[in-house]
């Protein structure tokens, strides 16, 4: 199939709102669904919305918030025996609940349920995975009422029948964004079982945390650092690609000619089956040079691993591995996707807003807010997605 272009399309905005952009983090989950593809994102009302296509027409539809709460930043969204689950927390200011939300579809109808917190905590990061035919909910958790930035990790899980509460027992750790979670089978290793990986930064010493488990024990390792010079971390991005796990991160880096906390490099962890590696992937710098300002997107296409972020430029940019025998050598490679016509991706430093990296019927797409609070979407146009079996009942 030859290449096909790239080109953005505005999907619009809730009626009457704008996406929450900056204010709490927002948020921008991706997934797709019996045949469909859902973006989820908070809107200025606090409530959570999503945008989903019907057919004919991408539609806004308003799941609203937990009753006399409102959603904070941080979504996360996963699918579970034929069921849609979408995580949400409150806002840092709702101190009267720092509970853990779903907002889930058996097939027929939306609910919200109320997943509780362990006792004296709030949730502050969300990250959701399948594994093994159970549910698992990751959160990062503070104590309630206090004004301190280390968390704990705490796992919210459910086994066909029953949800449940476990203390992951962690390090303290000084984290302010989303964790990343994603299952890993090493293929190469005769009889090896998938295990399950939870990936945090540590904002203290900019290290990279992994929780993981083997199916049954829980281990804790300290991934390190790319570099003596690495004085902050975003948060993580973890992708499986061609029997390897892959966890990138944007990474500040001083005493390198830029101003401490605003050169962002794209930093890579990864594992081949037998050892951990830290691979500086750079950063955007054509033309001129940019920083990476917020966390990446990473996801798998057509047997290529890319990774989506946002720069100072107020560009989306992908960075792709360039393979063998092309142009050039072997290497990273940057790619400018450009932004919105006239309307830079909403980003800066510190940023959790993210980008919704997904693919969908042959198709990869990158989901953005943008500075005119509208959702917008960079992708290869083909055709029109086609059409599975109806879902919602608008």
């Amino acid at each position: 199939m030859p290449v096909m272009p790239w080109g953005w399309a505005d999907l619009g905005v809730p009626p009457g709102r704008r996406l929450s952009g900056k204010i709490d983090g927002g948020g921008i989950a991706a997934v797709t669904y019996q045949d469909r593809l859902y973006v989820f994102v908070r809107a200025d009302d606090r409530h959570l919305w999503v945008n989903w296509y019907d057919g004919t027409t991408w539609r806004w539809a308003d799941q609203g918030a937990p009753p006399r709460h409102q959603v904070g930043g941080g979504i996360a969204a996963v699918t579970y025996q034929d069921r849609l689950y979408v995580f949400v927390r409150p806002p840092d200011e709702d101190y009267l609940n720092g509970n853990l939300w779903v907002n889930w579809y058996d097939g027929t109808t939306w609910r919200w349920a109320d997943q509780g917190v362990p006792p004296g905590r709030r949730v502050v990061g969300i990250a959701a995975v399948t594994y093994q035919d159970r549910l698992y909910a990751f959160a990062t958790t503070r104590p309630d009422f206090a004004n301190t930035p280390y968390v704990d990790l705490r796992v919210n899980w459910y086994d066909g029948s029953t949800w449940r509460w476990a203390d992951q027992r962690d390090p303290l750790i000084k984290q302010v964004y989303n964790p990343s979670a994603v299952t890993y089978q090493d293929r190469r290793s005769p009889g090896s079982a998938p295990a399950l990986y939870v990936f945090l930064p540590d904002l203290d010493n900019a290290h990279l945390w992994v929780n993981w488990y083997d199916g049954s024990t829980w281990r804790w390792a300290d991934q390190g650092t790319g570099a003596p010079l690495i004085s902050s971390v975003s948060g993580p991005s973890a992708v499986t690609y061609q029997d390897g796990l892959y966890v990138f991160i944007r990474a500040n880096t001083s005493g390198q000619n830029d101003t401490p906390g605003e050169n962002g490099h794209l930093w890579v962890n990864w594992y081949d089956g037998t050892t951990w590696r830290w691979a500086d992937q750079g950063r955007p710098t054509s033309p001129g040079t940019w920083h990476v300002v917020t966390p990446p997107g990473a996801v798998t296409h057509q047997g290529r691993l890319y990774a989506f972020v946002t720069a100072t430029d107020g560009h989306l940019w992908v960075n792709t591995w360039r393979p063998r025998f092309s142009l050039g050598p072997p290497g990273p490679l940057w790619t400018d996707q450009g932004a919105p016509p006239g309307h830079p991706i909403d980003s800066y430093f510190g940023s959790e807003v993210g980008i919704g990296a997904v693919t969908y019927q042959d198709r990869l797409y990158a989901f953005v807010s943008a500075e005119d609070g509208h959702l917008w979407v960079n992708s290869q146009f083909l055709e029109r997605p086609r059409v599975g079996p109806r879902v919602r009942g608008e």
